[in-house]
Parts: structure tokens; C-alpha cells; sequence
């Protein structure tokens, strides 16, 4: 699971919002230059991460990566090489897990 420190705090950045439930232009008041966050899908978004991690028996299974969005730094988390080696890892791990399971 990915959580995205300071990522609200960037609603104005095009490519923080592709991360974040945002109320659509239409909906939103003309008089707003920045986007809203949509606070009731966060909340469902957030229950539902809530209840995949109770559907796991073991911590062991689940993943938490932590990241921080600075405007300076980054435009996106595709940017942070640490965070991709590190995912590219776990998915290896994980597809060649489930391709031994299949082989068996």
C-alpha cells in the first residue's frame, strides 16, 4: 500500500491530482483556481484500503511504501528511484513467487 505524504497540500499541481480524488471542474465554483479534493472518495478510498488490509491474515503479505511530495523534487513518485527499485523488487518477488506456484 502507497501513501503520498503532503500530496493534498499540492492540489494545484496537475500531476498530484492524478493521485488524488478531485471534484470534477463542472461541479466545482467558477471562482476556484485550484482543484478540491473529494473528500467523500477519500474516505471510501481509505476504508476500502482499511478492509484489504483486515483480509490479510499475515502483516508479512502486505507492503506500505511511504513517499513525500515535494514540489521541488518531484513531479510525480515515478520520479524517485528509490521508491521504483524498491517496487521493482517486491513485484519480481512476487511474480516469480506466483510463477513457481504455477510451475509446481
Amino acid at each position: 500500500m502507497r501513501h503520498i505524504d503532503q500530496l493534498t497540500d499540492n492540489l494545484s499541481n496537475r500531476k498530484a491530482q492524478m493521485y488524488l480524488d478531485v471534484v470534477p471542474d463542472k461541479t466545482r465554483s467558477s471562482s476556484s483556481s485550484t482543484a478540491e479534493l473529494d473528500v467523500e472518495a477519500q474516505t471510501l478510498l481509505e476504508e476500502l484500503r482499511q478492509k484489504v488490509a483486515n483480509c490479510f491474515s499475515d502483516e508479512r503479505n502486505l507492503e506500505y511504501f511511504e513517499l513525500d511530495w515535494n514540489r521541488e523534487k518531484r513531479s510525480s513518485p515515478s520520479d524517485d528511484t528509490q521508491y521504483l527499485s524498491v517496487l521493482y523488487v517486491y513485484i519480481r518477488a512476487f511474480i516469480t513467487h506466483r510463477l513457481c506456484l504455477l510451475v509446481k
